[in-house]
């Protein structure tokens, strides 16, 4: 309909989605340099932008999952946030909570979302110190990695009962419904230090414009990281979130620009998924 009029903006922006997730555009012109968020609504939907006439996007649109904070000595140094899960992008899942330190009450949360990655339930022994298993990644179009990751020391919390898994696979290649991926687990508290929560999935995004498509720039719906995980005593470090979902409509495709809806980056070392 175009009812919000023509959107153009020249500096970044962060766009606040209405009830429905729904703008409707006469025509989209983002330039080169500038970056376009979306603030996600109270019902989480995706974004869905309809435009009557032609759309350039020489920028970026981006409603990737956001990232979880790090821990221990690999933190800010403000303990308060450590565990902290990544926020979905729009129409995404959050990533689950990073479990708290001590012998006690340190198990991981689940990744949020039909995929949400599976939270670590585990802490390992080394030098008599205790330190916390790695948690599951989102998954979305494929399964979510698993989770083996521990105090700076890949590969250590593997056996079959120490292993988080990653979160299933779900949804189709026509994107319909339309939605974003999943969560990661969250992954176990150390002896000393919370263990990081998962990271954010992608969000998803639907453009349909009645003219002409280009997009010479990039739109981006990648899942979110895992925060990294250090020091003696800590806990494990969490997976990354599963990639969300990109879906175009238009009379005309064009332009030679980037689409990425990839899974995120688990910590330091970690495969991307």
């Amino acid at each position: 309909t175009g009812a919000d009029g023509a959107f153009n903006p020249t500096v970044d922006r962060l766009v606040t989605l209405p009830d429905d997730g729904v703008l409707n555009y006469t025509s989209i012109n983002i330039p080169a340099g500038v970056t376009v968020r979306f603030q996600r609504n109270t019902l989480n939907t995706p974004v869905q932008i309809r435009v009557s006439g032609n759309a350039t996007i020489d920028g970026v649109i981006d409603v990737s999952g956001g990232d979880s904070a790090a821990v221990g000595t690999a933190g800010d140094g403000v303990i308060a946030d450590d565990g902290i899960p990544g926020s979905g992008g729009p129409g995404g899942f959050d990533g689950g909570r990073g479990g708290a330190p001590g012998a006690s009450g340190f198990v991981g949360g689940q990744g949020i979302g039909p995929g949400g990655g599976f939270p670590s339930q585990w802490q390992v022994v080394s030098a008599g110190v205790s330190f916390g298993c790695g948690g599951g990644g989102g998954g979305f179009a494929i399964d979510g990695g698993l989770g083996r990751y521990w105090g700076g020391v890949s590969g250590t919390c593997n056996t079959v009962t120490q292993t988080a898994g990653g979160g299933r696979a779900y949804g189709n290649e026509r994107l319909l419904p339309l939605i974003g991926g999943s969560g990661g687990g969250g992954a176990a508290g150390g002896q000393t230090f919370a263990g990081s929560g998962g990271g954010g999935g992608g969000g998803a995004i639907l453009i349909a414009a009645s003219g002409t498509l280009t997009i010479n720039g990039a739109i981006r719906a990648n899942g979110g990281r895992a925060g990294a995980s250090a020091g003696t005593g800590t806990g494990g470090a969490g997976r990354g979130g599963g990639g969300g979902a990109i879906r175009l409509i238009a009379s005309t495709l064009a332009g030679n620009g980037a689409l990425s809806a990839i899974g995120g980056i688990g910590a330091t070392n970690e495969p991307v998924w």
